[in-house]
């Protein structure tokens, strides 16, 4: 399979960045050894200087999906209507979401969104440390990169998304950067405070 890479560059300056090492798998490993995906998004990390995948997690956001996950299981009929009508047409920028990112949240059963922001819920109210870059470890993050895709009518053309570039003045643009093969499937692990762990090559495992 073939995903859409995304190339950011600046205006102003001679920045320029594609979003394909930022792909890939992550998880927290929780203490008892589950393992559960990573909310995350495309943002940036002042100490790696570009684009990173950055932790996005609040109280908020975990018990807004927790009552729209009991809202479902109250009214299935609406639910399975809601399911029906749902595109399954990949859209520009849809590999950014909030929560999570390691399968398709929105498309999961009730049972199976209720119990994974339960358990993100019940973590970040014992978590100490702020989000964190997932490549760096940093907590000097900015996410997400891009708050509105809905303005890239176009992903073959460079549009400006409104994110000024730090230290320099200049507005982030994104375009379409052609076609790339799926990195080799992997996934990195990570602590409940966000600290990296081990990276897995899921086609190494025996």
């Amino acid at each position: 399979m073939s995903l859409p890479a995304k190339a950011f560059f600046c205006a102003k300056c001679a920045f320029s960045q594609c979003d394909v090492l930022t792909w890939g798998g992550r998880d927290y490993v929780l203490p008892d050894g589950e393992q559960i995906s990573i909310p995350c998004r495309l943002g940036w990390c002042e100490e790696c200087d570009g684009l990173a995948s950055v932790e996005t997690f609040s109280a908020e956001l975990f018990c807004g999906k927790i009552q729209a996950a009991e809202r479902d299981l109250a009214e299935p009929d609406l639910y399975r209507e809601r399911q029906r009508r749902h595109s399954q047409q990949f859209v520009f920028g849809s590999r950014v979401v909030s929560l999570p990112t390691g399968w398709n949240y929105e498309q999961a059963s009730p049972e199976e969104r209720l119990n994974v922001a339960s358990k993100l819920l019940a973590m970040i109210e014992k978590r100490q440390s702020p989000p964190r870059c997932l490549k760096c470890g940093g907590t000097r993050v900015t996410a997400p990169l891009v708050s509105d895709w809905s303005r890239v009518k176009d992903p073959r053309l460079p549009t400006p998304i409104g994110f000024v570039h730090p230290g320099c003045g200049g507005e982030l643009s994104v375009v379409e950067d052609g076609f790339r093969v799926a990195l080799r499937p992997s996934i990195r692990r990570y602590t409940p405070e966000g600290e990296f762990i081990e990276l897995v090559n899921l086609d190494e495992r025996g």
